[in-house]
């Protein structure tokens, strides 16, 4: 399966809470992305690597890296999207 760019037009901070993640497919975006697990677990792949996050992990993905999350429907997840230069001086490291 190829991965779908996604952009989000004016997105430079976005924080939601997910009660039953419905999964995504393979996509990146320029994006900075952390996922921190409240409660259940949730499978996904990053750059290629298969991962499980359980309760109280967290994953950060870099811009334009390649990720994928399954469904999850009993998981509860932190989602975060915000755009690099916000990171101040590690921006051109995380680009």
């Amino acid at each position: 399966m190829k991965a779908v760019y996604e952009k989000k037009k004016n997105l430079r901070f976005s924080a939601v809470i997910s009660d039953g993640f419905k999964g995504y497919p393979p996509m990146f975006h320029p994006h900075c992305e952390i996922i921190y697990v409240l409660n259940g677990q949730v499978d996904m792949m990053v750059d290629g690597y298969p991962k499980t996050l359980q309760k109280g992990e967290t994953v950060f993905v870099f811009p334009y890296t390649v990720h994928r999350y399954e469904s999850a429907p009993d998981a509860k997840l932190v989602v975060l999207l915000f755009d690099a230069p916000m990171t101040g001086i590690f921006k051109n490291e995380l680009q």
